[in-house]
């Protein structure tokens, strides 16, 4: 395609939760661990940044519906594949060696305050009132688990679920000039 830079994005297919409750925790978690293996604050974001292999568009995250969970990341890099291995060997890391607790903190308290902040805005009310609502789960409870997770839930998620066997890596290169 006519791009500046390659543009990848990478998936790692997980067990989705029906709903109620387990739905919730694996949101959490998955979100969480999303933050702590390359969110801005991680030290895989920093490090791939000031190599440049990414930029301000890299992104991480959970996404999930329907019966399918995907652990998710991408965005431009003159480099994926480098990226994409970098990122699954942070993930086997943090699986045997666990996760930092001053990392983890830092991230909890920032994943909870981004949680508060939401409850001040109507839409995004409205909008985590219905998905609770339609996942079966009690909106209230959110923040109640959010605390109750320690750094072990969260390197335990990505040790059960961040399975190598899991991940793909999709990318589109830029079309070579006067092709």
């Amino acid at each position: 395609m006519a791009v500046g830079l390659p543009l990848f994005m990478a998936g790692c297919k997980l067990k989705a939760q029906k709903g109620g409750e387990e739905y919730l925790r694996q949101d959490l978690l998955a979100n969480l661990a999303s933050q702590v293996l390359m969110g801005r604050t991680a030290p895989l974001y920093i490090r791939l940044y000031t190599q440049g292999l990414i930029n301000q568009n890299f992104y991480a995250g959970y996404e999930a519906a329907a019966g399918a969970a995907t652990f998710i990341f991408g965005g431009e890099s003159a480099d994926p594949r480098k990226v994409f291995d970098e990122v699954l060997a942070e993930t086997e890391r943090m699986a045997k060696e666990g996760i930092d607790p001053k990392l983890f903190d830092t991230t909890k308290k920032m994943f909870y305050g981004t949680f508060i902040r939401g409850l001040n805005s109507f839409s995004n009310l409205c909008h985590t009132r219905a998905v609770a609502h339609f996942r079966g789960y009690d909106v209230y409870r959110i923040s109640e688990i959010l605390l109750e997770f320690t750094a072990d839930d969260v390197a335990a998620f990505i040790r059960d679920q961040l399975k190598k066997e899991r991940f793909a890596l999709n990318a589109i290169f830029p079309v070579e000039q006067g092709a």
